[in-house]
């Protein structure tokens, strides 16, 4: 048990990992990779409901996808082209959970591996909720000034594959990201 809870406190620190391609855009303070798990996880929900997948795997997935960058930080797309970064989240993953019971340890590596290799209906669907929670994400930004945050909304345009995520993106783009309090009642 002791193992269990040395994971969850290492999981604590991903509050603290912060989404290092909101820094190319001059964003000071992104946002964590915890944050980002968080609305991911709840648009592959949304998504999985839509497109018939099973949602208890894509939001699994979703849970577990960036953990490794607990222990690598968060690389954005420059870096990366400098390095082989999937070979050191597996090697991190590995090491993370390798004291974890063993079916727990298991279904977390291949809950992994299935989203990256994206072969599954789950794990187009668990893809398509970070992709779109980063265009989510960008537009927040965007509509706080950053402008060059069209960039990420457009990349992620080219590479959603569901039909429920194109439909989400469309609409995040005709919306402001503060649009969701427009029209509350004032007490």
């Amino acid at each position: 048990m002791i193992n269990i809870i040395k994971f969850l406190f290492e999981l604590g620190n991903a509050k603290r990992v912060k989404r290092s391609g909101w820094w190319l855009a001059g964003i000071k303070d992104p946002e964590s990779i915890a944050e980002h798990m968080w609305r991911a996880t709840i648009l592959g929900n949304l998504i999985a409901e839509e497109e018939g997948a099973n949602t208890s795997k894509v939001m699994k997935m979703l849970l577990f996808h960036d953990i490794p960058e607990i222990r690598l930080n968060d690389t954005h797309k420059v870096g990366a082209r400098y390095m082989n970064t999937k070979e050191a989240e597996h090697k991190a993953l590995e090491e993370q959970i390798q004291d974890l019971f063993s079916t727990l340890k298991n279904e977390i590596m291949q809950l992994w591996k299935e989203m990256h290799e994206l072969k599954t209906k789950e794990a187009i669907v668990a893809k398509d909720a970070d992709l779109l929670e980063c265009a989510f994400q960008a537009k927040e930004y965007q509509d706080q000034g950053y402008t060059c945050c069209q960039d990420w909304i457009n990349n992620v345009r080219k590479k959603l594959q569901t039909k429920t995520a194109k439909q989400l993106l469309s609409l995040l783009e005709k919306n402001s990201s503060t649009s969701w309090w427009n029209g509350l009642k004032k007490i």
